[in-house]
């Protein structure tokens, strides 16, 4: 599982590499990777969800005005298809996430900013994640610039207090797949929320 505190500072990095961006190009794929990872965590996502996530129908619920509660305010994430076991393969499924988390992760600023760079490049159709000839991503084309981004904060002297041991063997710990929403599911129970409501955003089949 990857931690509160690991994905705070993965956030950090993807800021200062989207700082330094030269292209609409490269902008998009720090984008795409920041959404990844930390919608993944807050919306409780396996890995192979994440590719499902439905660009149209996300830039049409962003259209909307905003909330003016902060505590009520969210991004809308849409994915299509068959997911945690619902027969209906056209099915489009629209789950709301908070916009920030008291903790500082910016889940909807990320997905405007990888909506902005499509928009940039003539896209605003089809998969958010997406290979060269427009089909669904896969998880793992994200997993080498996480193993990269938790490499980078493992070797970070300047912090404070080491997040995770120089001996940890990243590829091995971690992983597109299940990191995110185990972190998801281990900062719950931390938090206090019931196994009933983590289960209502993970894990449909049961509700």
């Amino acid at each position: 599982a990857m931690s509160i505190e690991l994905l705070l500072e993965i956030q950090k990095l993807c800021e200062r590499k989207l700082f330094r961006c030269r292209t609409h190009a490269s902008v998009l794929s720090v984008c795409l990777n920041a959404v990844f990872h930390i919608v993944s965590f807050v919306g409780g996502f396996r890995g192979e969800e994440m590719p499902m996530m439905s660009l149209d129908a996300i830039v049409k619920y962003l259209a909307y005005v905003p909330h003016p509660d902060p505590e009520l305010a969210h991004v809308m994430i849409a994915l299509r298809g068959r997911v945690k076991g619902e027969r209906k393969a056209e099915a489009c499924h629209l789950i709301p996430i908070v916009a920030e988390t008291r903790s500082g992760l910016k889940p909807k600023l990320w997905v405007e900013r990888a909506v902005k760079a499509y928009r940039r490049l003539g896209i605003t159709h089809g998969w958010m994640f997406r290979d060269s000839k427009g089909a669904p991503g896969r998880q793992k084309d994200y997993e080498p610039e996480l193993f990269d981004l938790i490499e980078t904060v493992i070797a970070n002297e300047s912090l404070p207090e080491r997040l995770l041991p120089k001996a940890t063997v990243v590829h091995v710990e971690y992983g597109s797949g299940r990191s995110g929403r185990r972190g998801y599911a281990t900062h719950a129970t931390n938090e206090g929320i019931s196994d009933k409501d983590i289960e209502r955003l993970a894990r449909w089949r049961r509700i």
